[in-house]
């Protein structure tokens, strides 16, 4: 393909780790409602505020609330490998070919009222960071074609069914965008046809497919990327987009300034996981799950929080001054004796 012009992978750095609650929420109800998982299986997987989510989405009840909300990509990533190993080769292919009405993000929200197809596809491939970072998209675009090419980073381990939701979902969202049949003039596909149902991906997309390619990629005649959208309207995608990009989406700051809260408000009560957990409406597991997937835990918050007390403690009453027992106490910790010990490992981290 000759290229003339290019538009680069979106390079948004600050939600690197999370990805859009529904995208979590929506996969946990496909596999569900498959029988490709189990109640039990999900339950180990998400915590409880996304299970109850994902029971309301299958019974068809509005989920509004998670719209700009965020989960950790770990929990993503958990479900399409806990999926692979059902061996179901297909199961991408046929999760991406169904659009979910009731499960669309703040990015579908925004793309759905754009004004045409390729407005629509640019937008999610610059802002697919508030869907999933992780979704390598790039287009390329030339006096003929648009290409959409697609990878996941090879450190991230999401399994190859996982492509192939992505891929067929070009298909099915500019259907349902457009309203119209979205004609697919070419399919470039990197696996070879002993690991894929050819046939069924001949019926989905319609046109030639081509394996053992470098890269994963849909090519589209620009005279369907210029179809008009159903639902085009300039005012609803500007507000849309504004609050899109005003959201706040770190789950990671989120979760740890909650703890942190807590511990503000009664570090004697809330220095104990299990009671903060429940403050949080989650398990002991599921707190410290998310913690770890973000390089952090409880105790390291925990200590953090204790240090940065004392320090200010001691400069307001000096190091000699100091009642030990009730600075104990104002510390959170159960008796003296811990004190006296994390005061030594802090005396050390002063002395260098």
């Amino acid at each position: 393909m000759s290229q003339e012009s290019k538009t680069p992978l979106s390079d948004n750095k600050a939600l690197s780790g999370t990805v859009s609650a529904i995208a979590v929420i929506d996969l946990a109800r496909e596999l569900l409602q498959r029988d490709v998982l189990t109640q039990a299986q999900l339950e180990e997987a998400l915590d409880v505020s996304s299970l109850a989510y994902c029971q309301q989405l299958q019974q068809g009840e509005d989920i509004s609330e998670v719209l700009t909300q965020r989960l950790p990509e770990q929990q993503l990533i958990q479900l399409w490998l806990l999926a692979d190993k059902t061996g179901d080769k297909n199961l991408g292919w046929n999760i991406g070919s169904q659009v979910v009405i009731p499960a669309q993000g703040i990015l579908a929200h925004w793309i759905r009222h754009c004004q045409t197809l390729e407005q629509a596809f640019l937008t999610f491939v610059k802002h697919v960071h508030l869907l999933n970072a992780s979704e390598g998209w790039q287009v390329e675009r030339s006096s003929s074609y648009i290409e959409l090419s697609f990878h996941y980073p090879a450190e991230k381990a999401y399994p190859h069914i996982a492509v192939q939701r992505s891929l067929a979902s070009i298909k099915s969202w500019g259907e349902y965008l457009s309203g119209d049949d979205l004609q697919v003039s070419a399919l470039f596909l990197t696996v070879n046809t002993n690991d894929v149902d050819a046939e069924l991906i001949e019926r989905i997309f319609q046109c030639p497919v081509y394996y053992n390619q470098l890269i994963n990629k849909i090519q589209l005649a620009l005279s369907e990327i210029q179809k008009p959208l159903v639902q085009a309207n300039a005012l609803i995608a500007e507000l849309v987009s504004q609050q899109a990009l005003s959201c706040d989406t770190s789950i990671e700051k989120t979760l740890a300034q909650q703890i942190w809260d807590l511990f503000e408000r009664d570090i004697q009560s809330y220095s104990q996981i299990n009671l903060t957990a429940e403050k949080l409406n989650m398990s002991r597991a599921t707190l410290y799950r998310r913690l770890k997937a973000q390089q952090t835990s409880f105790s390291d918050l925990l200590e953090k929080y204790r240090y940065q007390l004392w320090e200010g403690l001691v400069a307001a009453k000096g190091e000699e001054g100091s009642d030990n027992v009730r600075m104990s106490e104002l510390l959170g910790f159960n008796d003296p004796s811990s004190f006296y010990k994390a005061r030594k490992r802090w005396l050390k981290t002063q002395a260098g």
